[in-house]
């Protein structure tokens, strides 16, 4: 039996099966062949209803020591589209799969981390995408507010997002899951006053979410 103890993964080939052979009664040379397959990765970016999301971009780092994410080591980079992005050759080990910026309306992912083992088979890797909805609307919370200036600052004041509110839902863009956000009231609609500011966290759970 011909066996491959150890295989090359850094260079991201898979051990490869036994090879049984027997030795002929020949003075021939006899040639006995093993092939490394290699790693195969299918990461997909989808929304809470498990639809594609495009115009993400993404990034695999490795892990520091401490378990977190090396943002300065970028090991592959793209912006996923309607299919999912295979990577072919990915060496063997720890990684974690980032979102460097979400498309408009979607929030930013947390990283996940995900391992690369030692096979052949297709390894599938998902990050699901949530949104953050606005509704500008009167007291009986029925009708949308056409006309107000709204925005969403961090917590250090910086403004993420601002636009004016119409007769329709308004996804908030640039938000990051975990982080503390304040929605404002710059201007109110004619003959409405300026609501009190509403402070709100990006759960981290899969689930689209409505001030």
């Amino acid at each position: 039996v011909l066996r491959e103890t150890r295989a090359p993964g850094e260079d991201g080939y898979v051990t490869a099966e036994d090879v049984k052979f027997s030795v002929l009664d020949t003075g021939e040379i006899q040639k006995v062949s093993m092939k490394d397959d290699h790693t195969r990765t299918s990461l997909t970016k989808v929304d809470t209803d498990s639809k594609p999301v495009a115009g993400a971009l993404m990034q695999i780092v490795t892990v520091k020591a401490d378990g977190t994410p090396n943002y300065d080591d970028v090991k592959y980079e793209w912006t996923t589209g309607d299919e999912p992005h295979v990577i072919e050759y990915i060496p063997t080990g720890k990684y974690f799969l980032v979102e460097v910026k979400a498309p408009e309306g979607y929030v930013k992912a947390k990283p996940v981390q995900f391992e690369i083992k030692d096979t052949a088979e297709v390894q599938a890797v998902e990050l699901v995408e949530k949104q953050v909805s606005f509704s500008k609307t009167d007291v009986t919370g029925q009708k949308e507010l056409p006309g107000a200036e709204m925005e969403v600052v961090d917590e250090t004041g910086n403004i993420v997002d601002k636009w004016t509110s119409n007769t329709e839902e308004h996804m908030i863009s640039g938000l990051e899951e975990g982080k503390e956000y304040t929605l404002r009231e710059i201007t109110a609609p004619d003959g409405y006053v300026v609501a009190e500011e509403i402070k709100f966290t990006v759960t981290t759970d899969k689930k689209d979410q409505h001030i």
